[in-house]
């Protein structure tokens, strides 16, 4: 009798273990499904008090770089112009929250490379149309050079990433001589992609080189460099990347544009 009592006790603490991780299961699955789905309307950034003014955690040098400027210009890749998560670019809880205005040239798998021949081959900028405004360029490329692997249409190094970004503000400050430059570090991946086939630690060793050369560039040039992703990555819980991504890359429209705005807003 027992040895029955016994065996009935183990059978119900497995049922019970059992039971206990299907409804974990169950609950990773309902806000996976939750974090996943892309919202049509992204979360304001609490940017401001109650009495209207910047919050302290946010009261950076790019806040102060936007708040002073008429126009923004957002230059950049994918991230910039949300091709994975139904049109959300990475800045939109911020310009929604300061009402500001803004424009944007960006597009799915932009590297440095083909900027270049954007901004020479269009009047996207060279059109004048913010002449007569203060206008401050925000420029995030360099993602898809280290991405891409192909020398023929990305910066194939350090060097030549650097070469590249320097003449896309040249180009610009042909038509703006007195606008603003932020200039962001290369946004990072955050697993294996399919389509990518260069390895993560090399992956790694290349964003930082380009990280490091952009810092320089901007320092001895007086612009404002921002470096977000590490910011970004202490908030990534290794395999609960989905949270905030909609895959390894791209920030998702619910939490992952906000999370990539306050890495940009709290720099320091």
């Amino acid at each position: 009798m027992k040895k029955d009592h016994t065996t009935n006790r183990r059978l119900l603490i497995v049922l019970f273990i059992a039971f206990f991780v299907l409804v974990l299961c169950f609950v990773y699955t309902v806000i996976k499904a939750y974090a996943l789905c892309n919202v049509e309307e992204v979360e304001v950034l609490d940017i401001y008090d109650q009495s209207g003014l910047v919050r302290s955690e946010y009261d950076n040098e790019f806040y102060q770089v936007l708040s002073q400027s008429d126009v923004v210009y957002f230059i950049g890749d994918s991230i910039t112009c949300g091709s994975a998560n139904g049109g959300h670019p990475w800045y939109e809880p911020i310009t929604k929250a300061m009402d500001i205005e803004y424009d944007e040239l960006a597009f799915s798998g932009c590297t440095t490379f083909d900027m270049i021949y954007v901004l020479n081959n269009t009047e996207a900028v060279s059109n004048g149309k913010y002449s007569n405004k203060e206008i401050v360029f925000v420029i995030t490329l360099g993602t898809n050079d280290v991405l891409s692997g192909n020398p023929q249409i990305s910066a194939k190094d350090d060097c030549e990433y650097i070469e590249y970004m320097e003449t896309i503000v040249t180009i610009i400050s042909d038509t703006y001589p007195d606008a603003h430059f932020v200039l962001i570090a290369p946004w990072r991946a955050y697993g294996e992609i399919d389509i990518v086939h260069v390895p993560l630690d090399e992956q790694r060793d290349k964003f930082d080189k380009f990280d490091a050369v952009l810092a320089t560039y901007c320092e001895d040039n007086g612009y404002l460099y921002v470096e977000p992703n590490s910011y970004i990555e202490d908030h990534l819980v290794k395999g609960f990347h989905w949270y905030y991504l909609c895959d390894e890359l791209h920030p998702n429209s619910r939490f992952g544009c906000t999370l990539y705005s306050e890495a940009v807003l709290k720099y320091e």
